[in-house]
């Protein structure tokens, strides 16, 4: 079923353009995706929404000491990017950077430009397990609401209307009102 996923939408964010067409020039040619070079503020503006990338690939360099780290806090503030995936491209992941950046909500550590084709692999397992929650995400939704909802008539069905009575009804006993 992934070969009939849409193609991969995959951000760069790096402190110069130059060394994001880099990562793209070497990433492209193991990981076949749609590729933009962002830089920090761009990615925040567009990390909402179904046109927002599904992986971002973010320098642990940005220019400033923190600016990564702050950066991957912002994004998953984001309410459309909580699911995103978040690498940060190190070359040296022993840093303390990589501690942090994983607390705040990093999903892996890449070695970028050092390897290429181990950064390759990593991000495609990065995209597989998003799309894998988000199948999940998507089953446990078609649950609840078959749970809730008659499939014959498309309303609510006992089971929820008895739930949503209980409120009302447990309201008015305990303040000796009448309900109907």
């Amino acid at each position: 079923a992934e070969e009939f996923d849409h193609p991969s939408r995959i951000a760069l964010v790096a402190a110069d353009a130059g060394q994001a067409m880099l990562w793209q020039r070497m990433l492209a040619a193991h990981l076949p995706g749609h590729y933009r070079i962002l830089t920090a503020s761009q990615a925040l503006a567009g990390a909402t929404g179904p046109e927002g990338p599904d992986l971002y690939v973010i320098a642990a360099d940005l220019g400033r000491p923190g600016d990564c780290l702050r950066l991957i806090a912002d994004l998953r503030a984001r309410s459309g990017a909580q699911e995103v995936g978040l690498c940060v491209a190190m070359a040296d992941p022993a840093q303390e950077v990589a501690a942090l950046a994983l607390d705040l909500g990093a999903t892996d550590l890449v070695p970028l430009p050092r390897d290429p084709e181990e950064t390759a692999l990593r991000l495609r397992l990065q995209l597989h397990r998003q799309r894998h929650a988000g199948s999940l995400r998507k089953a446990i939704s078609q649950g609840l609401e078959l749970a809730a909802i008659d499939p014959l008539t498309g309303l609510f069905n006992r089971r929820y209307a008895l739930a949503q009575l209980d409120r009302p009804a447990t309201r008015a006993a305990a303040t000796g009102t009448r309900y109907a």
